[in-house]
């Protein structure tokens, strides 16, 4: 399998320094051609934001330049899954302590996307999102680690109410922000045509999922002439509504 894929990273309006980090990359392994996609949303002081996501960001880069597969889509999460588990519990103890030496609170989202043998490995921290499009139908993977998402799971608010709330940015779990963390983990199966969105809330903020399907829709991409032209449009959009934060999104197709 292949893919296309197109990574921007924008530092919005208003700000003077760019949070977030982001990456895509392709290997050849024994199992096929291997795709990760990493998108983090970095919080604290300017230079803690940009140095907590680049921490981890670095790590995930460096964990997949040595990932060397095993033989089945079980194996591969048998192998993956405590790793990245290891990783982000190194990260968040580097990340959290690092904080209480400088009295200044450190961390940083994290949302990841393998993509190799028929199947995609997503582990997941804080409100950065990872979408999927296969034929007709789109989903949100991932879950929000958020106050506002934790009032809709509890019935005490709506999707719509949280998404224009004021406290929608209140997150639950990141990396380093507290001793320990744990991710959520997420597989499933991909087929050729099929493409994912990863994103920043600068991207994903106040939109709903139809708004996210006009952008990523099969119908869309053609008419933008590929991945790239979406996205870029999509992001002059954010920016025109007024959206303030640092805006990333990565979008990859399998061809």
């Amino acid at each position: 399998m292949n893919y296309k894929y197109y990574l921007k990273s924008d530092i919005g309006t208003t700000h003077s320094i760019n949070q977030d980090s982001a990456f895509a990359l392709v290997k050849n392994t024994a199992l096929g051609k291997a795709f990760i996609g990493v998108v983090c949303d970095g919080m604290g002081g300017m230079s803690d934001g940009d140095y907590a996501s680049g921490l981890v960001s670095d790590a995930l880069s460096e964990w997949f330049r040595e990932f060397s597969p095993t033989a089945s889509a079980v194996a591969i999460q048998n192998q993956i899954f405590p790793e990245w588990g290891t990783l982000i519990t190194r990260c968040n103890r580097d990340l959290y302590e690092l904080g209480v030496n400088q009295h200044a609170a450190m961390g940083t989202t994290l949302s990841v996307l393998l993509i190799i043998n028929g199947g995609y490995f997503i582990t997941q921290l804080g409100d950065s999102r990872v979408y999927h499009q296969s034929g007709d139908s789109l989903v949100q993977i991932t879950r929000d680690h958020s106050y506002v998402m934790d009032m809709v799971q509890k019935g005490m608010m709506t999707e719509r109410e949280a998404s224009a709330s004021k406290q929608r940015n209140i997150l639950t779990k990141c990396i380093g922000c507290t001793g320990e963390v744990t991710a959520d983990f997420y597989c499933g199966t991909v087929d050729r045509g099929d493409i994912f969105l990863m994103s920043t809330d600068g991207f994903h903020s106040g939109t709903d999922l139809d708004a996210i399907g006009s952008i990523i829709a099969p119908a869309r991409v053609l008419r933008h002439s590929g991945l790239k032209n979406s996205i870029l449009s999509a992001i002059d959009e954010r920016k025109r509504s007024g959206e303030k934060d640092n805006i990333t999104a990565l979008a990859v197709q399998l061809t």
